[in-house]
């Protein structure tokens, strides 16, 4: 199985660790890609090894030179992760990942959806409707301009807090005990 040099980034503070292990190890090591638990497929993993990092803040996070994979490696790792069940402690589930889910956004919502019920398409729009505006939030923050950059992060706020009432019940029925 192939050897991958990346970075852990900590939770919080400077610095990051150097590490080498197999793919994999290192597959775990990136944030939300495996989601709930949920085996991503082979474009889905693929998505997240070009970005060559993902920080996930508070939950750490993990920087690489950005590869792909090829469907033999995909498989011999997926057998691995089958052999073994789980991943940082949180059992795996393998299902069928529809064609069209392709990015890491769409993979996330999804598994999301997969997870607690939320209907997909409403959840993808209002995490995307989210991003975008978080994204402009930032852009006008950074030229400085008060205003704007108020009007631009109360649009976020608003789009934010309407993704979390929107996915709230949902979490709830889904840490509910048996839920």
């Amino acid at each position: 199985m192939r050897q991958v040099q990346y970075r852990l980034l900590p939770p919080v503070g400077p610095g990051t660790i150097s590490k080498t292990g197999s793919l994999d190890e290192f597959l775990q090591n990136i944030p939300h890609l495996f989601y709930f638990g949920y085996v991503p497929s082979l474009p889905v993993v693929n998505a997240f090894l070009k970005l060559g990092r993902l920080d996930a803040g508070m939950s750490g996070g993990a920087e690489w030179t950005p590869f792909e994979l090829q469907a033999e490696e995909y498989e011999e790792c997926v057998q691995g992760l089958r052999a073994r069940g789980f991943s940082r402690g949180k059992q795996l589930t393998f299902v069928p990942v529809r064609a069209d889910i392709q990015s890491p956004t769409q993979w996330t919502c999804w598994v999301t959806s997969k997870a607690t019920g939320a209907p997909f398409d409403k959840l993808l729009q209002l995490t995307l409707e989210e991003r975008h505006l978080d994204a402009l939030d930032k852009e006008i923050a950074i030229h400085g301009d008060e205003q704007a950059s108020s009007a631009a992060h109360m649009l976020w706020y608003s789009a934010a807090s309407a993704l979390q009432e929107f996915l709230h019940p949902y979490l709830l029925r889904y840490r509910a005990p048996g839920g």
